[in-house]
């Protein structure tokens, strides 16, 4: 069972059991069945004693069930067997306190009259005859069995004095019910609500913004930019179910009559939806449609091997009809239904303003910037003077080589040397899974045609390097690899215009200026160069030192925040003091060695079944990309680089060719030949963000958005999928046994650690435990309000860890990766003290960087204000920003997309109460958020019912109430020992409370 579902089992368990201890403390034991007569007590087996008094085995079954069968009513599922005996224990501590609070009650002299326990037993069902009480009966029973009723008035005594003491302690320590229907009646409150959000992170202050008007005109004086060509979109069915064997798949005869049977499938399913039946119904035994398929005019996708007869049929055909007849694929037959027809039309303002104001920040920028580097290039100009070189270079390039057709032997040669990738696991076949030449020709005659042609570019350009080596010009190569003399270039500057330009310059500068030829690989093929001459003391015009002038002014701009950065420390140095110096302490319970933990068969066969994706064969994606990757690593240049990724995507969108675009957009030299393609890999070969994203998608699916890696922005296509298959335990007794060991070895780390922090409660016992078992002890220190360095997915740590007090023990223990499990405490406390410049410096100049974007982030805000007053709406606005975000369904605690949550919007939205937020049609102010500013407008607002506020208070007062009684119940159990007879209940730890509302 996957631990999610084991969590959502305790959780709704817990609802259950929290409440089961007040409803056996409120009740007497379980009633016996209607018409059943009181009878003389004999003692029961019992499973726990408390003080004199004694849990019967049967009560335990009984209430235990009565859980078990409420919880499957409310959740439809049965209890998961794991957990039963965490419900059982539960289940006795509500009869275990039930119990306490009977001799707590005889304590204090709560036990009922013998008159109120009598009134009680009269509402006996053996005494109710059709719902009313018989007091013949009563009278008769009575005489007839005077012990019997003289023993349950005296029980009754007990357990209504139990009662009793629990409706005095739900009185005193329970929430008022006012409060905690006007907290429910918010908790419970939805509604719908636009928003737009201006994230910090976009104004860095360093330009001016572009304005509002700015967008509007720049996109209506370059509206050609923007038109979109005509576009389909198309839901597939793809008809290839059940699919080709491999075995089947060598036999011509048999791909030709399995053809047959998937194009009768494929009529079939027209003639089913020409009868009146959906095509998601008619299809569904091979998948269902796949929707979102766009197509433009002469551009459709590659499974589709429709003619030009059919393929113009998509472009006539009415929205939401289908196409008359079934289209070949690749493998099998498409069943094709026309959503949508799109005629050319010019984007929509919402979809651009992004882009075009991505635009216009980064002329902005660049304007700025160039204007202070001509300033700093005329005022150093004469200093800037260096070494250059003239030099001359050729470009074999690949694709004006062309190589015969490859012999078969050298296809033969290719497909032997890269049987890997031609090969599989196979489950039916038990074994790997090898397509033969003649199913994968096409594509290694592609791929020898890509190799030979970089072999062949390599061989001209080694040529061309030689004869310059050798002091020679051979006019004839140079004419045709198009030699170009360039100069005098200054290293680490373009030598010329382009990609090879800058491989130059930079080749150049790599060499330290070394005089002879030389080769590199571009994208194109392979360039030969020779440095030919020293030009010295050569003053580089603007474009040559503009390297050099972004170093200096960046620089310069690096010293401008530093010094307004130590103006800021000078001015308040406490307000970088952070808070106390907390100093605590770690016990380290590390795990066992791998070959002390001791393991069986049986243990190895069950992890291997619980961990079956380590052991198989590897899901593989085939894929294309396009990358985009920031000039550099400032944040203008992140933002640009998504801004150029979200216009490609929209284009790919909108039907252009991917590989096309590829070649002509990618960053990502390997692949630009190729179209963006990857090739099939498994998990574990590419960056996480992009495996993640890969892996879950299927054959034909466009990444919703641009995916974020450490190297850029991916668009990715995928073209392939193959699914995990198992390997057999046999094959892999060794890997899973180890992997077992190392489980478990943790888990040991885990209880020991886990036994420690529940049984030893202070720091010296602690200290002590650690000593008798050689249990490592670090010392820390910690400074309120800060998160160590490289700790930030330790932060909700350190802010439980700042409520600590001296000698309090952090609640749980923590895993530290490479180390075990720690217990953690606090040792004493330090004021704080005026840090030197050096340990504020980073962040007085974070903080002051920060000022300049809150600045920039003001400004806009104010714009924007100023444009509603003018009587602009926030539709209107909010256009100019890709559209306002709806939230249909917002409940409190809940997250905006592009927003996240905050209690400022709950506040804003529902008020304190619930009923004092804002009204419908209302708009709020800018409400500040740790990542940036939203302004929100209430479209409705949904009040809970009022029988969900009375259970969503009544769920609420039992588990405060439960989490309120839990040092209470601990007092008397040291009051009345407690002891529980069953060994595996008393093993099992009781799980915390349930978390408050």
């Amino acid at each position: 069972m996957s631990e999610f579902k084991w969590r959502s089992a305790v959780v709704s368990l817990a609802m259950i059991a929290a409440t089961a201890w007040l409803a056996a403390a409120q009740t007497p034991p379980p009633a016996r069945r209607a018409g059943a007569a009181p009878q003389a007590p004999t003692p029961p087996a019992a499973v726990a004693t408390i003080g004199p008094l004694r849990v019967a085995q049967i009560e335990l079954d009984q209430r235990t069930d009565q859980a078990v069968s409420q919880y499957k009513s409310q959740s439809g599922a049965s209890l998961p067997p794991e957990i039963m005996v965490v419900v059982r224990r539960q289940i006795l501590e509500g009869l275990i306190r039930r119990d306490l609070l009977v001799l707590e009650a005889q304590r204090r002299n709560l036990v009922a009259t013998e008159k109120e326990a009598e009134a009680e037993l009269r509402h006996d069902p053996f005494f109710q005859v059709n719902g009313v009480f018989d007091s013949t009966r009563y009278n008769q029973f009575r005489m007839q069995n005077p012990i019997v009723v003289q023993n349950a008035i005296q029980q009754l005594r007990l357990s209504l004095g139990g009662r009793r003491l629990m409706e005095q302690l739900q009185r005193q320590k329970g929430p008022a019910e006012s409060v905690l229907r006007a907290r429910a009646r918010r908790a419970l409150m939805r509604a719908s609500v636009d928003y737009m959000g201006l994230r910090r992170a976009d104004f860095d202050g360093a330009t001016p913004e572009p304005r509002e008007s700015e967008i509007h005109g720049y996109y209506r004086d370059h509206a050609a930019e923007f038109e979109r060509p005509q576009r389909a979109i198309l839901s597939v069915v793809f008809v290839d179910q059940p699919a080709l064997s491999d075995s089947e798949g060598a036999i011509p005869a048999a791909v030709k009559a399995w053809n047959s049977r998937m194009k009768q499938r494929a009529d079939s399913i027209l003639a089913a939806v020409r009868g009146g039946s959906e095509l998601e119904a008619a299809s569904g035994s091979q998948g269902g449609p796949r929707g979102g398929q766009v197509v433009v005019p002469g551009n459709f996708p590659a499974y589709w091997k429709g003619d030009a007869r059919i393929t113009a049929a998509v472009f006539s055909a009415r929205d939401s009809s289908l196409l008359p007849e079934a289209v070949p694929s690749t493998t099998g037959w498409l069943v094709v239904r026309v959503d949508r027809n799109e005629p050319a039309h010019l984007a929509a303002f919402r979809e651009v303003a992004p882009e075009i104001r991505m635009r216009l920040r980064n002329e902005r920028r660049q304007t700025f910037e160039d204007r202070e580097l001509h300033a700093m290039y005329d005022a150093v100009r004469d200093s800037l003077k260096t070494t250059a070189y003239r030099l001359r270079y050729g470009i074999a390039d690949t694709a004006r080589l062309a190589p015969p057709a490859p012999p078969s032997a050298d296809l033969e040669r290719f497909y032997r040397s890269h049987l890997a990738d031609y090969s599989s696991f196979s489950s039916k076949e038990g074994g790997v899974a090898v397509k033969s030449l003649d199913e994968v020709r096409d594509d290694v005659r592609r791929r020898w045609s890509i190799e030979r042609r970089f072999e062949l570019s390599r061989l001209a350009a080694d040529e061309l390097r030689a004869s310059w080596g050798r002091g020679r010009r051979d006019a004839a190569l140079e004419r045709r690899l198009e030699v170009r003399e360039v100069g005098p270039v200054v290293p680490g500057a373009a030598a010329d215009s382009g990609g090879i330009g800058r491989l130059l310059g930079d080749t150049l500068a790599a060499r330290g200026g070394a005089l002879g030829a030389g080769m590199a690989r571009t994208d194109r093929g392979w360039v030969a160069f020779q440095v030919a001459e020293r030009v010295p003391d050569w003053a580089p015009d603007f474009a040559q030192a503009r390297p050099a002038l972004m170093r200096r002014l960046q620089a310069r701009r690096d010293e401008e925040d530093l010094e307004g950065a130590r103006r800021l420390f000078d001015a308040n140095p406490q307000a970088f003091a952070g808070g106390d110096v907390i100093h605590y302490e770690r016990a380290i319970v590390t795990p066992p060695q791998l070959l002390d933990v001791p393991l069986t068969r049986e243990e190895v066969e069950r992890y291997y079944r619980e961990h079956l994706d380590r052991y198989s064969a590897p899901e593989l994606v085939g894929a294309r990309h396009i990358l985009i990757s920031p000039r550099d690593a400032t944040a203008e240049a992140d933002k640009e680089a998504r801004a150029r990724a979200d216009s490609i995507l929209a284009r790919l969108r909108d039907g252009d060719d991917f590989a096309a675009v590829a070649e002509k957009t990618t960053d990502d030299p390997a692949t630009k030949v190729e179209g963006g393609d990857l090739g099939v890999f498994g998990r574990g070969t590419m960056l996480p963000e992009f495996e993640h994203a890969a892996f879950a998608m299927r054959p034909g699916d466009l990444s919703q958005t641009p995916v974020r890696t450490q190297v850029g922005y991916h668009i990715i296509k995928v073209y392939s999928y193959d699914p995990m298959v198992t390997n057999p335990l046999n094959e892999v007794y060794s890997n899973a046994s180890s992997d077992a060991a190392q489980e478990k070895a943790d888990s040991l780390a885990r209880g020991t650690a886990d036994s420690l922090w529940r049984t030893l409660k202070t720091p010296a016992q602690l200290r002590a435990a650690a000593e008798r078992r050689k249990i490592r002890v670090i010392t820390y220190a910690h400074t309120t309000g800060k998160t160590e360095v490289g700790a930030d997915d330790l932060r909700p740590y350190y802010r439980r860890l700042e409520t600590l007090k001296p000698g309090q023990v952090f609640p749980g223990i923590q895993k530290f990766p490479g180390m075990g499990y720690a217990i953690t405490w606090v040792d004493s406390l330090s004021p704080p003290r005026p840090p030197t410049w050096d340990e504020a410096r980073d962040q007085a100049l974070d903080s002051y960087r920060r000022d300049a974007g809150r600045r920039a982030l003001g400004a806009k805000q104010a714009e924007l204000d100023s444009l509603l007053r003018e009587g602009w709406s926030l539709d209107s606005i909010g256009v100019a920003w890709g559209g306002l975000g709806h939230a249909d369904d917002y409940g409190p605690g809940q997250r905006l997309v592009g927003v996240g949550t905050a209690g400022r919007i709950d506040t804003v939205v529902f008020g304190d109460r619930g009923d004092d937020g804002l009204r419908p049609g209302q708009l709020s102010d800018w409400i500040e958020l740790p990542a940036g500013v939203v302004r929100l407008r209430l479209k409705e607002l949904h009040a809970p019912s009022a029988s969900a506020v009375t259970t969503r208070a009544e769920n609420d007062a039992r588990i405060e109430l439960e989490r309120s009684l839990v040092g209470y119940f601990d007092g008397l159990k040291k009051r009345y020992p407690v002891r529980i007879l069953d060994r595996k209940l008393r093993e099992v730890q009781l799980p915390q409370p349930p978390s408050g509302p």
